[in-house]
């Protein structure tokens, strides 16, 4: 169901037959892409041009197919900062998230106290649409009026409400860790179990002064500029402290990042081997064959579970079946702490992976509001696109 055969099947069974060479040619990634924008195509576009509207005119859909095109295009060229937006930019969206959502469940509060303690001015998803539409205006109003309605009222809409509802979440919630799960389980039976020491000679071995070259996959990863911030104060380092409280729970981890942020402040060598390593990893995981087309595919099956009308991927569960679901959900994070041994570095508690649980299955609104929040910050963060006025 999700080969590449079956893929280029699918998208063929609805892009005309103009592009289907194209779309023969194409990655594993970029396929999986345009299976999900063939199938709104099929359920937004073809349901009423072709047959309320009767006509065999393709242009249309060769148009949406060329635009999303041209878009994945772009975006697989840009280049993102990744420290930025990992470091700095996504800590402080998900802090100022927890905090308030702390204080939401902790004092019984409604949405529309979220909505103003978030300053929130109910401009979702009519300011962001504008942001976005207006890089294809040409003029044409009947074109507005269809990316107005496609993007504002489907994909910021209706799409994000889908994919906001609890249970959806709490699916993928349990789909995530149980992937970790194998993954690990996986890496543990083909390679040997590393003892402390040999992890701690690993560590090092990352700090080592020779052996520094950089691969071409990593070069557009790593800083254009010379290295001038402290890697240490990230926004990502004062947000882990408040939101774990490891002042109180966890002195001496506490003390530890205190102190690398005085030594990399007066030893540039730590400083420029930490933003190093950071972008190495990051660039490994990023350039990783196969993560990118496995999350597409993915969200297809919530979307479209069939492969045909837009549809959740099973019934609204009982109020039985979704207790149950979140109590999976909480007891797989538990095993995913220990797994990477956060309960004992960050000293992250089952009661805290409840908690987590509890605050994404509060609101459906709330999860609503926080994925449009990410989607303004990740749109307007692209250097083609102007700034939104909701995103602090």
């Amino acid at each position: 169901m999700d080969s590449k055969e079956y893929l280029i099947d699918l998208c063929s069974s609805i892009y005309p037959k103009s592009v289907h060479s194209e779309v023969a040619r194409y990655s594993e990634t970029k396929l999986a892409i345009h299976a999900i924008v063939a199938l709104i195509c099929k359920n937004f576009i073809c349901s009423w041009y072709g047959e309320k509207i009767a006509t065999k005119d393709t242009e249309l859909v060769s148009n949406i197919y060329q635009l999303f095109d041209d878009i994945i295009d772009n975006a697989r060229e840009t280049t993102v900062d990744w420290e930025q937006i990992i470091l700095d930019d996504l800590p402080m969206l998900i802090e100022t998230h927890i905090v308030i959502m702390r204080k939401v469940i902790n004092e019984k509060l409604c949405l529309e106290d979220f909505y103003q303690l978030h300053l929130y001015k109910h401009t979702y998803p009519h300011s962001l649409t504008a942001v976005i539409i207006q890089n294809f205006d040409n003029g044409s109003k009947l074109q507005s009026a269809f990316m107005q309605d496609f993007v504002g009222d489907f994909l910021l809409d209706k799409l994000v409400e889908k994919l906001a509802e609890p249970f959806i979440v709490v699916d993928l919630i349990r789909s995530i860790c149980n992937s970790i799960e194998t993954r690990k389980e996986e890496k543990s039976n083909t390679s040997q179990t590393n003892n402390w020491f040999q992890k701690i000679y690993h560590l090092f071995a990352n700090f080592q002064i020779h052996g520094n070259k950089v691969t071409k996959k990593e070069e557009k990863f790593l800083p254009s500029l010379p290295i001038t911030n402290n890697f240490f104060d990230h926004y990502i380092f004062g947000a882990l402290s408040r939101c774990l409280q490891l002042e109180s729970r966890k002195p001496l981890l506490f003390l530890s990042l205190k102190a690398l942020q005085v030594f990399s402040n007066n030893v540039e060598f730590i400083n420029s081997r930490f933003t190093h390593i950071f972008h190495s990893k990051t660039s490994s995981i990023v350039s990783r064959k196969g993560w990118m087309s496995a999350l597409w595919l993915k969200m297809r099956h919530l979307l479209f579970p069939h492969d045909n009308k837009l549809g959740p991927s099973k019934e609204v569960p009982t109020v039985e079946e979704f207790e149950q679901m979140k109590k999976d959900a909480s007891l797989g994070l538990q095993r995913v702490a220990r797994l990477i041994n956060a309960n004992m570095i960050l000293g992250i508690t089952d009661v805290e992976c409840d908690s987590f649980i509890a605050a994404l299955t509060y609101d459906k609104n709330m999860n609503k509001f926080m994925l449009q929040r990410l989607i303004d910050y990740l749109v307007t963060s692209l250097p083609v696109v102007s700034t939104s006025s909701n995103t602090p």
